[in-house]
């Protein structure tokens, strides 16, 4: 029986999913230079701040289906879980990783995701609680931090790798489970 730890099967499943050449990756890696391009093209704020909002939806969207929806490419791994319980969105993760690159602050860089939140509250949505009782606002911190620090750009290894150093590094234990994945202990050599 091959069975491995929340964190080896997050990284592996990221890895095989998101390889080298693919558009998310190369979003992340290269965030301060698209970031920069996607914000220049805008004719004012506004198209500035949904051009950098286009490169997340782009990058983490597949295009609509026959039904016009999009489906996110991170399936199984869009919620990622710690041994504490607390929760990170990988899209808000790498949402607002794009406004703290292009900052370098993730004070403003959170404020335009607590503005999103607040959009959605507006707009009945559930998913929106500018209070942070979901995961959301939490996940819209990690990102902004992220992007502000540069943290992914300036690691080393594949990014499956740093992002999981990175998640873990937060204080909340290690990786137990990712969606739709039962949380399991690592069985030797696992880590």
């Amino acid at each position: 029986m091959n069975v491995t730890c929340g964190r080896c099967t997050f990284r592996d499943k990221f890895n095989d999913r998101f390889g080298p050449e693919d558009q998310l990756v190369d979003l992340i890696m290269n965030m301060d230079v698209r970031v920069n391009e996607a914000w220049d093209q805008g004719e004012n704020w506004f198209e500035s701040v949904a051009n950098v909002r286009n490169l997340a939806i782009d990058a983490i969207y597949m295009p609509p289906d026959e039904e016009e929806h999009r489906h996110s490419r991170f399936k199984d791994l869009r919620y990622v879980i710690f041994d504490d319980g607390t929760e990170l969105d990988l899209l808000h993760v790498v949402t607002l990783a794009l406004y703290g690159a292009h900052y370098n602050d993730q004070t403003q860089a959170n404020l335009l995701g607590t503005v999103q939140e607040l959009q959605q509250v507006w707009h009945g949505n559930d998913s929106g609680d500018p209070l942070g009782r979901n995961e959301d606002m939490y996940s819209n911190q990690v990102g902004a931090q992220m992007g502000a620090n540069g943290t992914i750009q300036n690691g080393h290894g594949d990014v499956g790798t740093q992002l999981t150093d990175y998640f873990e590094s937060l204080g909340h234990g290690a990786i137990r489970s990712h969606q739709r994945q039962n949380p399991v202990d690592g069985l030797g050599g696992c880590g």
